[in-house]
């Protein structure tokens, strides 16, 4: 579990220093989870469910103290339709991180058609006067990173991780902490319905990620 965490928060990280976030519908917090037997949960996260999926949320990190505080708050979402692949996110910077950035907000948006292998992808993405661009994804100004099926690999837990997490009454779902680092996941229907993390990777930072998943209903198309 802390192997999974510390490769989530290295990713989401690199997420803030140049991008944003995504919105939920339905407030995950106030959802109840369905209560599921080890089997339902390994069924849960099985990469059949997320061929054609959308998954959106927040982002949020914070650090510093005093004059040297800056918070970063993006919404972000991810689309998958099979080797097509979408996302968008809006990022809005305060305090140091926006002095950093030089800038309060940023918004990125990319689609990629989605080969075996991150290089093999093929990247669309809008240049500084807006007019889409093409690019593999090694050589995409780090567009690679927030690739759906790649950010989408952290979250995948295995079946034997099911006896880590313990269902919590108040927080309505299964959860996991340990060391500053913890997990909530909710299940409706058999799937997975949300996952929210916390993480506090050192220097007094904390960064919370939060998706709400929506199944089927996804149709993407290339914009050259």
């Amino acid at each position: 579990m802390k192997k999974a965490l510390s490769v989530l928060a290295v990713a989401s990280l690199a997420a803030v220093v140049c991008v944003p976030f995504a919105a939920c519908g339905e407030n995950a917090d106030n959802f109840k989870s369905q209560e599921v037997d080890k089997e339902t949960f390994a069924a849960a996260f099985s990469k059949q469910n997320f061929k054609n999926v959308l998954f959106e949320g927040t982002l949020v990190t914070e650090a510093g103290e005093g004059n040297e505080y800056g918070k970063s708050t993006a919404k972000i979402k991810f689309v998958i339709d099979g080797s097509k692949e979408y996302m968008t996110a809006t990022t809005k910077y305060e305090g140091a991180a926006a002095t950093s950035m030089g800038k309060t907000k940023v918004t990125l948006e990319a689609y990629y058609s989605a080969g075996e292998t991150q290089s093999e992808t093929t990247v669309y993405y809008k240049d500084e006067a807006g007019a889409w661009q093409t690019t593999t994804a090694n050589v995409s100004y780090g567009y690679s990173m927030y690739q759906p099926s790649e950010i989408l690999s952290d979250y995948l837990f295995e079946a034997d991780e099911y006896e880590t997490f313990v269902f919590d009454a108040e927080k309505k779902g299964y959860y996991y902490e340990e060391d500053g680092e913890s997990v909530l996941i909710k299940f409706k229907d058999g799937k997975l319905y949300s996952l929210k993390t916390v993480e506090k990777p050192g220097r007094g930072a904390t960064l919370e990620t939060s998706y709400v998943f929506t199944y089927g209903g996804q149709s993407l198309k290339f914009p050259l």
